[in-house]
């Protein structure tokens, strides 16, 4: 099941990022082109470079990090999981799942604080931002933070 998640997950979200047109919050998406990644970890990093990794999911192969921080200011989090390129060098995407509809909520309050108001998609819960390098996807109960250099990739 947790495989079958995953790649929905990831199906979705390049569907959307292929298909949409998309329009610039007001917020400061130059912070997400900046943060370029999460906390520590920085898209295109190379999988040597990240400790504590423990294999999450197979198809496609996914990671935590078994000492990450599970709080995002003050909510909790189920998962934070790393996605790298299909060479697996270097690190592409980033999912954050909050743990239950409350915490969601308030990870998305930060999000919004951070970047702004994002792009609502119609006829799915959800809003994306779109930065020149990186782009973040809500998805009504994840997020993902992509890498826009490796978007083809999936």
């Amino acid at each position: 099941m947790k495989k079958l998640m995953t790649i929905v997950k990831i199906l979705m979200f390049s569907t959307l990022i292929i298909s949409c047109t998309f329009v610039h919050s007001q917020g400061t998406l130059k912070e997400l082109d900046k943060d370029y990644g999460f906390r520590n970890a920085k898209f295109e990093m190379p999988i040597t470079s990240f400790k504590n990794l423990k294999e999450y999911s197979i198809e496609p192969t996914t990671y935590i990090i078994t000492t990450d921080d599970l709080k995002l200011d003050g909510y909790d989090l189920e998962y934070i999981q790393y996605g790298f390129t299909e060479d697996y060098e270097r690190l592409s995407d980033i999912t954050i799942q909050p743990d239950g509809a409350v915490n969601c909520a308030g990870v998305l309050k930060y999000f919004q604080k951070i970047y702004g108001e994002g792009q609502k998609i119609d006829g799915i819960e959800g809003e994306m931002w779109v930065g020149e390098k990186a782009t973040l996807f809500y998805g009504g109960d994840f997020f993902v933070i992509q890498c826009n250099k490796y978007l083809n990739l999936i």
